[in-house]
């Protein structure tokens, strides 16, 4: 089973959201861009216990606004000749060629070959104002009409039917309460003396209990507590100890249940421990190992949120990719860039949100030119571990990145001035990939950034007034949000050292020279030579471009470069637009 089409409507963050997979979902974004509310919305479909309960709040609709009701649909392919039977009144048709649901046939008419069985569920809240609080269902859109309030609502036990699950990306694995995932894990492999063992330790726990009673020493205690009470308790006569006795909790199964966790020994000679000492990257793969367990018995839909929480990088990609190849799909929440090296890029689904609030979705694209191939590589090497920035600055090169980037540093320890990424903000290079860069690299990336939902800014140093020059300038500004572009024949080394004043920086080459061995006589250079000797200082040994603003005095800063940081900014968070010419 799959998903073709998840629609939501006025529920939760979203006004309106509508995903049309190909394959599986990689769910990535912002910070309360709504993920986990996607997540919530599948749930509320799909999971026949989530509408057991009546909803007291209001927080399910979009903005609060009781006056609509909160609606998420999705359109379920792949059913399999089991589901099929079961929602047979209910089946409808989806082209696989348009990915659209077809409009009912007419007697006679041909359903086209390309066309594949599939059940609609909507899941809708409805708020009841002299109730003050909100009816909810799931019903089969193709016999509901709305407008008229007849729903024709879908048993929990269809629901059940469906090969869906939820689970936990990490938490607290092998537990043997009831509703765990370990014991749902235990219902589907083989065998049946799991119940019969388990009434055999419990009755073992009981007796050891009353052993723990009939001690002479709790005896003893249990008379000096209730010696002036048993009295008014009115316990008569005998001793305390026939009146109370010791069990886990409450006593009950349940209670029981909770009580057990799971000691683990890993090999590295220090025998079982704890499951919880083990730390969370164990604990969040084991249940991860729980969750692919359930997948091996007909589990053919699986949703996660927040997945790879509490792993190291390797780990949590390689669980990912576990999961991934396991179901028939997977909708998979994350905040990590490990997790997401292992989807292709038309999973991805980024999720944004505007200042306004409003959350936008953006699907990525499988790359079919040349230009979109070498802007994909960027996509896992960048774009991905900026994955929750709300925007990007992307400039030329390795060597413009580590200087913005020491500079950003600098100015805040200094002066107290927020970095980018205290806004939301990543900044990136257009060299990481083919290590070229330049400013005809920076528009390929910053398709790749915008297709997903990022803001774009672009920083592009002014190499002169020729034709490639000016078609590079309106490649970028058709490309970005909004284009920084230095001051005439000024590139990343001489914003660094333009207006500083020549006696610092001749100190400051002094220092590089000594401290990396380059036999530069600074000493002959007159002040009007510095400058040119400093960018020729700068480009060797790799550049030394981040070294040369750690090298600075205190409260000085390149005054060109830091206008740079400072527009390029504005115009990541949108307060600048197009071409912007220091």
């Amino acid at each position: 089973m799959q998903i073709r089409q998840l629609d939501i409507r006025h529920f939760r963050g979203f006004r309106s959201l509508s995903v049309k997979p190909s394959g599986h979902v990689l769910l990535i974004g912002q910070p309360r861009a709504g993920r986990s509310d996607v997540v919530e919305a599948l749930t509320r479909v799909l999971d026949p216990d989530s509408t057991r309960v009546t909803l007291v709040g209001d927080l399910d609709f979009f903005s609060r606004d009781t006056s609509m009701r909160a609606e998420v649909e999705v359109v379920l392919g792949d059913l399999g000749a089991e589901l099929e039977q079961r929602f047979f009144d209910q089946i409808e048709f989806w082209d696989s060629d348009s990915h659209c649901l077809l409009a009912p046939t007419g007697p006679g008419e041909q359903i086209p070959g390309t066309s594949e069985p599939v059940v609609r569920l909507c899941y809708r809240a409805e708020w009841q104002e002299e109730e003050h609080a909100a009816d909810h269902w799931v019903d089969f859109p193709k016999f509901s009409v709305p407008e008229t309030g007849d729903f024709a609502r879908v048993s929990r036990t269809n629901r059940a039917a469906l090969p869906f699950e939820r689970i936990g990306s990490s938490g607290n694995p092998l537990r043997l309460n009831p509703r765990s995932a370990f014991r749902n894990v235990l219902s589907l492999v083989e065998g049946d003396d799991f119940p019969e063992t388990l009434e055999a330790v419990i009755e073992d726990i009981r007796t050891a209990s009353d052993h723990l009673t009939d001690s002479s020493q709790v005896q003893a205690a249990l008379l000096e507590v209730f010696r002036d009470v048993a009295l008014p308790l009115r316990l008569g006569d005998r001793p305390p100890s026939d009146h109370v006795s010791f069990v886990p909790d409450d006593g009950s199964m349940a209670s029981l249940l909770r009580s057990f966790s799971s000691n683990v020994d890993l090999g590295d000679e220090v025998g079982q421990l704890p499951l919880s000492r083990h730390g969370s990257t164990t604990q969040a793969l084991i249940a991860t190992g729980e969750a692919l367990a359930a997948t091996k018995n007909g589990v053919d839909l699986i949703v996660v949120d927040d997945f790879g929480e509490g792993m190291d990088a390797a780990s949590a990609g390689f669980a990912a990719q576990m999961l991934r190849k396991s179901t028939s799909q997977a909708w998979v929440s994350t905040r990590r860039a490990s997790v997401a090296e292992g989807f292709r890029a038309s999973e991805i689904v980024r999720l944004t949100r505007a200042d306004d609030s409003l959350r936008t979705a953006f699907r990525g694209t499988e790359p079919t030119s040349k230009a979109e191939r070498l802007a994909a590589r960027h996509t896992t090497l960048q774009l991905l571990p900026a994955l929750a920035a709300r925007a990007l600055i992307i400039v030329e090169g390795p060597h413009d990145h580590a200087a913005y980037q020491a500079l950003a540093a600098k100015l805040y320890e200094e002066e107290g001035i927020h970095p980018p990424g205290a806004h939301g903000v990543h900044l990136i290079h257009a060299g990481a990939a083919d290590s070229s860069g330049g400013s005809g690299a920076i528009p390929r990336l910053a398709d790749a950034a915008r297709a997903l939902g990022f803001r774009v800014a672009c920083v592009i140093d002014y190499d002169g007034e020729d034709a490639q020059t000016q078609e590079e300038l309106r490649a970028n500004l058709n490309a970005a949000d909004a284009v920084v572009r230095l001051p005439h024949r000024v590139a990343i080394e001489r914003a660094l050292v333009s207006g500083v004043p020549s006696t610092t920086l001749r100190n400051v080459l002094v220092d590089l020279n000594s401290a990396f061995g380059l036999s530069i006589d600074v000493a002959a250079a007159t002040d009007p030579d510095l400058e040119k000797l400093a960018v020729r200082m700068l480009k060797l040994s790799g550049g030394l471009h981040a070294q040369f603003v750690q090298a600075l005095p205190f409260r000085c800063s390149p005054a060109i470069a830091h206008q740079v940081l400072e527009k390029s900014l504005l115009a990541a968070i949108g307060r600048l637009q197009g071409h912007q010419q220091l």
